[in-house]
Formats: structure tokens, C-alpha cells, sequence
């Protein structure tokens, strides 16, 4: 059984998604976040009218999904090309570690490097100096990020110390910590 409180929150639901006209774009971001505010950030019941929201309504599903369908055959297709880095480098890891001497193990050790995925998913073999060069830079981009990000946070919690960093540092206190590390 419904409490009151449940069915007033699902009447202002459905008007609020009557309301949407039938030309207006909505885009998933959007949606999702008017959704998050309206149940008070409450993020289980909010995926849960999302999806019963988007599964009533076939517009809205080609308008709001479709996209999403994209962003996570790219996403998937990103973690297939890491995983096939992640093993060449450790095959080539482990025939280096193990110290394999002859004409077979250079041969094994050329194969796995051969098939390494560049920024993109081209495999190595498959490369121009230029593409390397690219995906090169993309490397040392994301290195260089990354480092920025550890310098940020070994600053904070240096300057937090004991106390919990919202209590310890403030906004204008972390940009200016962000600034110096990223800098560096």
C-alpha cells in the first residue's frame, strides 16, 4: 500500500512528465538531474523513474537512450582496446621477466608489441610514424594530467592533516592548491 507521502511524490511525477511537451528535447543529462532533484537526490529511486519513465514513453526512449546507446558501445569498445594493452604489455612483460633466449622468444616478444592498440585501437603494426607519434602525445597528456591530480591531492592532504578536507580547506584554499599542482 501507497503511503501519502509516496502518492503525492508520484502525482507530481506524472505532471511534471505531462508538462514536457511533445517537441521539447530532452537530453539524458537533463532529464536524469531533474529527475535526481525531484527525489531528493536519491539516486536508487531516481535510476528506477528514469527507467520507468523512459520505458513508457517511445520518444522519449529514442530521444534520451539512443544517444547512450553510442556513448556505451564507445565506452565498451575503449575497455576492449585497454584490455588488449593491458595483456600485450603484459605478455611482454612476463617473457622479458622470465628471461626466454632464442629465436622464438624475440619473435613472441615482436608479436605481442606488434599487436599493442594506439589511442584509437590501430594496432602498432598497423601505424604510421605519425599515428605513433599522436598516440604518443596522448600518453604523455594523460600522464601529465594524472601527475597534476596526485601532486593536488598529496597537497591537500597535507594541508588537511587530521580533519576531513571540507572542514579543513575551503573552496578558494583547494583552487589555489588545483593551480599550483597542475602548473608544476
Amino acid at each position: 500500500m501507497a503511503k501519502s507521502g509516496d502518492t503525492k511524490k508520484s502525482s507530481k511525477l506524472q505532471a511534471s512528465s505531462a508538462t514536457r511537451s511533445a517537441d521539447a528535447r530532452v537530453s539524458a543529462n537533463t532529464l536524469a538531474a531533474s529527475i535526481l532533484d525531484e527525489l531528493n537526490h536519491d539516486c536508487a529511486a531516481a535510476a528506477a523513474e528514469l527507467e520507468r519513465r523512459v520505458l513508457a514513453d517511445d520518444a522519449l526512449f529514442q530521444e534520451v537512450m539512443m544517444p547512450l546507446v553510442r556513448q556505451a558501445c564507445v565506452s565498451f569498445m575503449s575497455v576492449v582496446v585497454r584490455s588488449r594493452r593491458a595483456s600485450s604489455c603484459a605478455s611482454v612483460t612476463s617473457q622479458a621477466d622470465s628471461a626466454i633466449a632464442g629465436t622464438s622468444a624475440l619473435v613472441a616478444r615482436a608479436s605481442s608489441l606488434l599487436d599493442f592498440p594506439l589511442y584509437g585501437g590501430k594496432l602498432l603494426r598497423n601505424a604510421t610514424a605519425a599515428e605513433c607519434t599522436d598516440s604518443a602525445r596522448q600518453y604523455e597528456k594523460q600522464a601529465a594530467d594524472m601527475a597534476g591530480k596526485g601532486r593536488f591531492l598529496r597537497s591537500v592532504a597535507k594541508q588537511a592533516g587530521d580533519r576531513v578536507v571540507g572542514q579543513a580547506l575551503t573552496e578558494i584554499e583547494l583552487v589555489r592548491l588545483f593551480k599550483q599542482a597542475m602548473q608544476s
